[in-house]
């Protein structure tokens, strides 16, 4: 039995008696696909997903590689980083209507 509860953007999930983790959600939208669902690659867009998606591994894992201030981070910081990516179409009102799905919460 899982319960969660968010204090301001993390997100504390129990997933057991006395054991939590504490999540922290990097939402990812840009332009994947045009209106018409075809494949689009708008400047920088999978680029940008890839980079977010090394930038919380490497936060998730310690890795100071790139950034040595990151070395052993997730030894001294109980949070874990996750990611999802959506598909704005190139619209700026999709993108608009993601976040508000994705924040309004009672």
């Amino acid at each position: 039995k899982r319960r969660t509860s968010a204090v301001g953007s993390i997100n504390n999930v129990e997933i057991s008696d006395n054991n939590n983790i504490s999540l922290c959600y990097f939402p990812y939208l840009d332009a994947f696909s045009d209106v018409d669902n075809k494949p689009y690659n708008a400047v920088g867009s999978y680029e940008g997903l890839a980079a977010l998606s090394l930038a919380l591994e490497h936060l998730n894992t310690g890795n100071g590689d790139l950034v040595p201030e990151l070395d052993g981070i997730n030894k001294r910081c109980p949070l874990q980083f996750y990611t999802n990516s959506f598909d704005t179409k190139g619209q700026q009102g999709a993108g608009l209507n993601l976040i508000i799905n994705l924040t309004d919460h009672e």
